[in-house]
C-alpha cells in the first residue's frame, strides 16, 4: 500500500528562506575599490571625449604641450596651478 501525504498551505512542514552567499570582508573592499576605479575611468573617458569634440579646445596645442611636458621643457608651478583652480571655483 502506498503512503499518501497531504500538503496544505496552512501548515508548512519546512520553511526555506533564501540566503545570500557571504563574501570575505577583503573581497568586498576590493570590489568597492574596483568599482570606484572603473567609474573614475569612465568619467575620464567621457571628459576626454567631450574635450576632443569641443570646438573651444585646440587639441593640437594640447598635444604639443603634453609632449613638451614629457620632454621636461615646460616647468610647472604647482602653487600657481592650485591658485588658478581655486580662483576658477571661488567665482
Amino acid at each position: 500500500m502506498a503512503k499518501v501525504m497531504k500538503i496544505t498551505g496552512t501548515n508548512p512542514i519546512l520553511t526555506v528562506s533564501p540566503q545570500r552567499p557571504t563574501a570575505d570582508k577583503s573581497e568586498v573592499e576590493e570590489a568597492k575599490k574596483e568599482a570606484v576605479k572603473n567609474e573614475s575611468e569612465l568619467q575620464s573617458a567621457g571628459l576626454r571625449e567631450s574635450l576632443e569634440n569641443s570646438d573651444s579646445v585646440d587639441m593640437s596645442l594640447v598635444k604639443s604641450l603634453k609632449e613638451a611636458i614629457a620632454r621636461g621643457e615646460v616647468v610647472l608651478d604647482p602653487g600657481k596651478i592650485a591658485d588658478s583652480i581655486i580662483g576658477m571655483h571661488s567665482s
